[in-house]
């Protein structure tokens, strides 16, 4: 009976066979600073991934509407013999926005009385995403027949 009237007089923080049920301010506190960093660095992994799979996005769009000016200069240039002009520029929609499309011409060397002679055809176009110019360049190189009579 002294140890039940011993222990009662107790305050249940020096009481030993008192259980204390739950966790202290400062356990707390520390639990959910670590959570928190964690959150923001998963947070800032998945926005970085999703402007990173953004401008792929924009790369591959580019990327098809390069390689289709580059077929059609192309194909000019075996039907026809030579290529168009100079080279040029035009404005696409890529990805629902506005880009640029450049393409040029340059003979590769003097090929001299060769019947065929080497062209590098560059196609490149120019985008605004994200608030930053990007660009995509395309070179090819074609043999035009060159007639000399």
């Amino acid at each position: 009976m002294t140890l039940q009237s011993a222990s009662s007089n107790m305050s249940p923080r020096h009481n030993p066979f008192f259980l204390s049920a739950g966790f202290t301010l400062i356990e707390v506190v520390t639990a959910v600073a670590i959570l928190s960093v964690g959150i923001v660095m998963i947070l800032r992994y998945f926005l970085s991934s999703s402007a990173y799979l953004n401008r792929l996005e924009y790369e591959a769009g580019a990327i098809s509407l390069l390689s289709s000016k580059m077929d059609s200069l192309a194909l000019s240039a075996v039907q026809n013999g030579t290529l168009p002009g100079s080279g040029g520029q035009e404005t696409v929609i890529l990805n629902n926005r506005k880009a640029r499309m450049e393409w040029s011409y340059s003979p590769v060397v003097d090929s001299g009385d060769s019947i065929l002679r080497p062209f590098e055809v560059s196609v490149r176009a120019v985008w605004t995403a994200g608030g930053r110019e990007n660009e995509l360049k395309l070179n090819r190189y074609v043999l035009i027949r060159e007639d000399n009579d």
